[in-house]
């Protein structure tokens, strides 16, 4: 072997051990070994290049790609939705916890209600209320059930919606089974909400659902005014 055709071969294999490291990081990152897919890829090079063909995108993931917008557009405007009321609950609790020094979530039962309510001032400003909080073991968190009262509540009544949602809090005490919130900053342990809102199945147009995210974060920034006023 010459030394030209040495120094091709040494970039072969140097070339292969890249594209090995980089196929098996690949596929430790997703969590799949599809060497059929692999076979499949390299029929495809070898096809674009007898066309002499510089690049081509499989059919497969254009659509795939398309469909994933798809959703993502049909749910931007619910996940817009569930931010303000979690920012609505944030300012509520907030202001609570500067006027009284702590707020609690807690496991309630049918003869005991040991979670804070907000005030009548807060439910006023605010426009929801806590009914209950029980304690999911395996997940390690409380929710929290609210009902959206005042124009949120005629928001959602408006639109066939149950005018009650629930928020997640995490980072609690699991053997006291309690949230005690002493800080405003604290309001973050309130990750998440859900709503019987599913933009694959509801009676709702997007334009309708736009329309109602619109509303309620109007709403979100008049109860962002109200408490930097109080503030």
């Amino acid at each position: 072997m010459d030394f030209d055709q040495q120094t091709k071969t040494e970039n072969l294999y140097e070339e292969l051990d890249f594209l090995n490291e980089r196929i098996r990081e690949h596929c430790e990152g997703i969590g799949q070994y599809d060497e059929a897919l692999l076979n499949l890829g390299v029929q495809l090079g070898r096809l674009l290049e007898r066309g002499s063909l510089s690049a081509h995108r499989p059919k497969v993931f254009i659509d795939t790609e398309e469909r994933n917008m798809e959703f993502k557009r049909r749910w931007a405007p619910v996940r817009a939705l569930e931010k303000s009321l979690i920012n609505i609950f944030h300012l509520a609790v907030a202001e609570e916890i500067n006027a009284q020094g702590s707020f609690c979530f807690s496991e309630d039962d049918e003869f005991s209600f040991y979670t804070t309510r907000l005030s009548d001032s807060a439910v006023e400003k605010f426009q929801l209320q806590i009914l209950q909080s029980t304690y999911a073991e395996y997940e390690s968190e409380i929710t929290v059930e609210v009902e959206l009262k005042g124009e949120l509540g005629l928001l959602m009544g408006f639109h066939k919606l149950p005018a009650r949602v629930r928020f997640m809090i995490t980072d609690i005490d699991e053997e006291r089974q309690e949230k005690v919130l002493t800080l405003p900053s604290g309001v973050k342990s309130i990750y998440g909400v859900l709503l019987s809102l599913n933009p694959d199945h509801t009676s709702l147009t997007t334009v309708q659902i736009e329309q109602l995210q619109q509303d309620i974060e109007k709403i979100e920034f008049s109860c962002l005014l109200k408490s930097k006023l109080v503030n």
